[in-house]
């Protein structure tokens, strides 16, 4: 499937990151997107792109940003940072799940995850497993339909703010203004 029938990166890939930026931070008032293909060139054209970066602004006024690639040429990296005035916080990161560093002199390497298949495995099977329990009726859903929709909704004023140059005005949950 090509990058036009998937939305393009903003949609197919950094939606997930919209959503956990909700989930951390809250609701998201405002989008600024900016791209580039895969030659470096920028990019106002949301299915060609393959790399962009997006600027969150949150309805509390915290501001995020939201990095998405299509190709990261060393594996697969996923991760968040929160900081604030006490305290930074790290989760995550290319390294692989037993999080091994070797340091010699010159030089540390780590082993690196290599897609998001491997990344997501545990997370994959957790949700399943959650899912087959929703379906038999033991647990109700541990996310709503309205989650999901909410974050299309980002990813869809990011995709329009890349095409056109310009940040976009979120209402929250409704369609981009």
């Amino acid at each position: 499937m090509d990058a036009q029938a998937l939305g393009g990166v903003l949609v197919d890939v950094a939606i997930h990151d919209f959503d956990l930026a909700r989930w951390l931070v809250g609701e998201i008032v405002e989008v600024s997107a900016m791209g580039v293909d895969l030659a470096g060139s920028a990019s106002n054209d949301a299915a060609a792109a393959a790399h962009a970066v997006t600027i969150l602004r949150f309805a509390t006024g915290v501001i995020g940003t939201v990095e998405s690639s299509r190709t990261v040429g060393y594996g697969f990296d996923g991760s968040v940072e929160l900081v604030g005035t006490d305290a930074t916080i790290r989760v995550g990161g290319q390294r692989h799940a037993d999080d091994v560093e070797w340091l010699t002199p010159g030089r540390a390497t780590t082993a690196l995850v290599a897609d998001h298949a491997e990344w997501h495995r545990e997370a994959y099977v957790r949700e399943l497993e959650h899912f087959a329990r929703v379906i038999e009726g033991d647990l109700p859903p541990s996310v709503s339909g309205e989650d999901g929709a909410a974050a299309f909704v980002v990813a869809s004023a990011a995709s329009q703010s890349l095409r056109e140059g310009r940040p976009v005005k979120l209402r929250t949950t409704e369609t981009p203004v």
